[in-house]
């Protein structure tokens, strides 16, 4: 999905997604809980929010702040395929 929104910023474009796939997911099934690969999750919920690097090292256990050089990143990006 990719939309815009004139006079708004990153944070607001977020609250924007998050309630348009809630709203979806409500007209379309009659409910914010869905299952997605075997996984239950609820839109009605608050998003997680994470930057690119915390979600990096949160999923995967890289932290790109320790990694200082561009071997360093294609070790790591071997490691973890």
């Amino acid at each position: 999905m990719e939309l815009y929104q004139a006079y708004t910023d990153y944070h607001g474009m977020m609250d924007l997604t998050e309630n348009l796939y809630r709203h979806v997911s409500k007209e379309v099934l009659g409910t914010t809980v869905i299952t997605y690969n075997g996984i239950e999750m609820d839109l009605g919920k608050p998003f997680e929010r994470l930057t690119m690097l915390d979600a990096v090292k949160k999923y995967s256990g890289v932290d790109f702040n320790e990694i200082k050089t561009l071997d360093e990143a294609r070790a790591a990006a071997k490691e973890h395929n």
